[in-house]
C-alpha cells in the first residue's frame, strides 16, 4: 500500500508451503524496478528484483525454478 519507486530497496517476507507440506520462511532485499498504481486507490504494483537469491537463499531459489519448470 505504499508508493515505490524505481530503486527503492525493499525487504520481502515469504512464507511458502511446498508439495511436500515443507514450509520455507525467508526474508530477502530486493529492488523496485517498476512501479504503477493500480485502478483502486492507494494500491500499487511492483516488479521487485532479486540479486544473489542462488547464493544468498539457495532454498527458495531451488523451490522458485522448480516452480517455473512446472508451468
Amino acid at each position: 500500500r505504499e508508493a515505490y519507486q524505481k530503486g527503492d530497496l525493499v525487504l520481502v517476507h515469504l512464507a511458502l508451503t511446498t508439495d511436500h507440506e515443507e514450509t520455507i520462511s525467508e526474508s530477502i532485499m530486493g529492488e523496485v524496478v517498476w512501479a504503477s498504481t493500480l485502478s483502486q486507490e492507494a494500491q500499487y504494483a511492483v516488479g521487485i528484483r532479486f540479486n544473489h537469491m542462488e547464493k544468498e537463499k539457495p532454498k527458495l531459489y531451488a523451490y522458485i525454478k522448480q516452480m517455473e519448470e512446472m508451468s
